[in-house]
């Protein structure tokens, strides 16, 4: 049980990582020169939000 539950603690951490890492991106990206991937990041940062969010929850049961 409890290597499931470092594996878990990983995983969230993993997630977090990449969405700190895509928001840094997003923030350096010339906004007017690329708005698609401007749109893609934004997706992809809310997606990975939610995601996180439902794994978080799953923890607490």
């Amino acid at each position: 049980m409890k290597t499931y539950k470092n594996w878990r603690i990983q995983e969230k951490q993993k997630l977090q990582k990449i969405i700190r890492d895509l928001v840094i991106i997003k923030r350096n990206l010339p906004q007017n020169l690329y708005p698609e991937q401007d749109d893609s990041l934004s997706w992809a940062i809310d997606y990975l939000q939610e995601e996180l969010f439902k794994f978080s929850q799953d923890q607490k049961r």
